[in-house]
């Protein structure tokens, strides 16, 4: 059952039975990834005033300007998705699973290894969809909404070792049907925690907001992992609409990345078929 204090006083009590790990692996998940997330932003900032770019700019190249940017942003951004792909994804699952275990034991650091032990399915289902809430942002209300249906990827990814990426999307989006308002409301009961963070320079989110607020998504994903009934609609009309909306708009989009993918496959089929035709008739020849 969904009890919003119940969640978060069930998080404070793990988080606390072993802080010192759960600080640990919180600053891991937070200041950490979070640096590998802002790495392409700063570093196209500072090109942009660097000295190669004013000199551009001040002899009124701005055509070498611009492109000295591009040039950089797409380095950036390359480096951005092999990071991704090599650490962010794999890293996150772990952080996950390391709060999921820690509910009813302390768990140990190395939980975190978790997501490089099943590599495949962490990368895959992570950017799988982050992929869906991009398509999703094209329209940013939606691409929100999305943000919530995919929420719990990481989290079945690190609790069931069996199974697909392509299943976990699918699931999370099921387990949040009902339950992406509460996720929400629940991100704002936080916020006097956020802004006290930043007062203090980030030092109370390092020793205990952060942990407190990851042992307490380990909880909500427990709470809602372990419902077997469908949430029942709200009375708010409001709401309602919000997840219709989401269900509606994950539909569309899933339906169209699955076309897309058939496309390319059946595209890639029948390049891969003349080729062996020409092979095979150069051979006979």
């Amino acid at each position: 059952m969904w009890n919003r204090k119940d969640m978060k006083a069930k998080g404070k009590l793990a988080f606390k039975a072993n802080y010192w790990r759960c600080v640990l692996v919180a600053f891991i998940g937070v200041v950490i990834l979070g640096a590998i997330g802002g790495y392409g932003g700063g570093r196209a900032s500072s090109v942009s005033t660097s000295e190669e770019g004013m000199a551009a700019l001040m002899n009124g190249d701005v055509a070498q300007y611009y492109a000295l940017i591009l040039g950089v942003m797409g380095s950036i951004m390359l480096i951005s998705v092999i990071i991704s792909l090599l650490i962010y994804y794999p890293l996150s699952v772990g952080v996950d699973r390391f709060f999921i275990v820690n509910r009813n034991k302390p768990a140990d650091v190395g939980e975190i290894g978790y997501g490089f032990k099943n590599f495949g399915r962490s990368v895959l289902g992570l950017f799988l969809s982050e992929l869906l809430i991009m398509i999703g942002c094209i329209v940013v209300i939606p691409g929100i909404i999305l943000s919530y249906s995919y929420r719990l990827v990481p989290y079945i990814i690190a609790d069931d070792p069996t199974i697909s990426a392509t299943d976990a999307i699918k699931k999370s989006r099921e387990m949040m049907k009902g339950y992406k308002w509460k996720s929400f409301v629940l991100d704002l009961s936080f916020i006097g925690w956020a802004l006290l963070s930043g007062i203090t320079l980030g030092l109370v989110g390092i020793f205990y907001a952060y942990p407190y607020m990851f042992a307490t998504y380990a909880e909500m994903y427990k709470v809602i992992a372990g419902n077997d009934h469908p949430v029942a609609a709200s009375d708010n009309q409001f709401i309602n609409t919000i997840n219709n909306a989401s269900d509606a708009v994950g539909d569309a989009v899933e339906n169209t990345v699955e076309k897309v993918v058939d496309k390319v496959g059946d595209v890639a089929e029948a390049a891969g078929d003349a080729v062996a035709d020409v092979v095979d008739n150069i051979r006979k020849d």
